[in-house]
């Protein structure tokens, strides 16, 4: 599916790990406590996940029978080609296309490993997942494409 596709799935449903809308945001859900309600009463989730954006705790409670929205997303590795003195990631895709409209990415620990991997010549691939209309970074590893290997 393409990124802007919404599924639906039952909040009770959403596991650890899914990518679902709490609060409108897309988010991986990283606990669901599912609590029974009386003999007639809906089961009650407190799903907790954090925003792939911004790496924000958000958290949402409502009915286990509740349908959440799961975005579509699409993930793509570019390789990295620099990383300009704003953040701004200058990448290539397989065709040789230049894409420099991502930043660094909010979780400081991703883009410490980018900078210093980077910093010491590495080649890497940086792992972009569009949701939403919008991208960010959630990976970064060694390119396999390396020169005089293609």
């Amino acid at each position: 599916g393409s990124d802007d596709d919404v599924e639906t799935k039952e909040a009770s449903h959403c596991r650890k790990g899914a990518l679902v809308l709490l609060k409108e945001k897309p988010c991986r859900v990283t606990e669901n406590a599912v609590s029974k309600v009386g003999k007639h009463g809906a089961a009650k989730c407190h799903i907790i996940g954090v925003d792939v954006f911004t790496g924000k705790k958000v958290e949402e409670v409502c009915p286990g029978h509740t349908m959440m929205k799961v975005p579509g997303m699409k993930k793509t590795d570019y390789q990295l080609v620099d990383i300009g003195e704003d953040g701004t990631l200058s990448l290539m895709d397989e065709n040789n296309e230049l894409k420099d409209d991502v930043e660094l990415p909010g979780d400081e620990t991703l883009a410490g490993q980018i900078k210093k991997r980077f910093g010491n010549e590495e080649d890497l691939d940086i792992t972009i997942m569009r949701c939403m209309g919008r991208e960010v970074v959630i990976g970064v590893k060694a390119s396999k494409n390396i020169e005089g290997d293609n």
